[in-house]
C-alpha cells in the first residue's frame, strides 16, 4: 500500500521557547512517513540548537539555516523548494499537532472522501483539557468540499481561507497530475 510522504515545513524565528514542544508533536505522529523541514530564519536565540538536537535524534528532521532574516513567507518558500512530499503541512514553531492529525487527513484524502478540511482548537489558561473549537461569534465555522462537489475550491479560497495555517494538508504540485 502506498503511504504518501508528508512534508512538514516549520519556519522559525526566535521561537526557541516553543520549538522543542512543537517538534515533539511532529515526532509523536502516528503516521510515520513524513519529513520535517525546519527553516531557521536567522534566529538570535537557542532555536538552532534545539532544532539541531532533533535532527541528530531522527533523520526525518532537516534543518536549513538562513544567513539573513527575510521573513516568514521566504522561509516557508525555502522549505517548500526542498520538500519531497506528496502533501505538505505548514506548521508555525509555536503550534502543536495532535498525534493522529496527519494520519486522519491522509486517510480521508487517499480514500477520496474529502478534498479540503480543517479545524481550530484553542485553549486558554484552563489547559488542554478544556479545548474549545472557536470561530466567528464563538461558533465553529467549517467548509467541507468533497471531490464530487461542483464547488470551485479556488473560488472559495479567493473569498476567505477558513483555516489556521497548521490545519490544512496541501497536495504538492509535484504530485498533482492536473497542474
Amino acid at each position: 500500500m502506498h503511504r504518501p510522504l508528508i512534508s512538514i515545513i516549520i519556519a522559525s524565528y526566535n521561537q526557541g521557547q516553543f520549538l522543542d514542544e512543537c517538534l515533539k508533536s511532529v515526532s509523536d505522529q502516528v503516521y510515520l512517513n513524513w519529513e520535517c523541514i525546519i527553516v531557521d530564519d536567522a534566529s538570535l536565540d537557542q532555536s538552532v540548537t534545539i532544532a539541531d538536537s532533533w535532527v541528530k535524534k531522527d533523520q526525518r528532521f532537516k534543518l536549513i539555516c538562513l544567513p539573513k532574516n527575510k521573513g516568514l513567507s521566504h522561509a516557508r518558500n525555502k522549505g517548500l523548494s526542498i520538500s519531497k512530499g506528496d502533501y505538505f503541512q505548514f506548521l508555525d514553531s509555536d503550534d502543536l499537532l495532535l498525534s493522529k492529525k496527519i494520519h486522519h487527513q491522509v486517510s480521508f484524502i487517499e480514500g477520496d472522501l474529502i478534498t479540503v478540511s480543517g479545524s481550530r482548537y484553542f485553549y486558554n489558561q484552563e489547559g488542554k483539557n478544556f479545548q474549545r473549537i472557536i470561530g466567528k461569534n464563538g461558533a465553529f465555522t467549517e467548509i467541507v468540499i468533497s471531490k464530487w462537489d461542483q464547488t470551485d475550491v479556488f473560488e472559495v479560497f479567493k473569498q476567505r481561507n477558513p483555516f489556521v495555517v497548521c490545519a490544512p494538508l496541501f497536495v504538492s504540485i509535484r504530485s498533482t497530475p492536473y497542474c
